[in-house]
């Protein structure tokens, strides 16, 4: 899977930004995605916006700060 989120980010760029509904129920492999797109939009110098319920935004600001 990890693979897959940059080559879509790289499509993405192509065609100038696009909406992102990610729905899954394992919250583990989610998390993963979603730090793959957000330190994929900073090493590109891209701004990035993340929009997250109160539940995960701590658990994903976790994960970050470790990286």
């Amino acid at each position: 899977m990890q693979k897959k989120i940059p080559a879509f980010i790289t499509e993405m760029c192509q065609i100038n930004g696009a909406h992102v509904f990610y729905l899954t129920k394992q919250k583990h492999l989610y998390i993963e995605n979603v730090l793959i797109f957000i330190l994929d939009g900073i090493q590109k110098k891209d701004q990035v916006l993340v929009v997250e319920n109160k539940r995960l935004m701590p658990l994903i600001l976790a994960r970050l700060t470790r990286w």
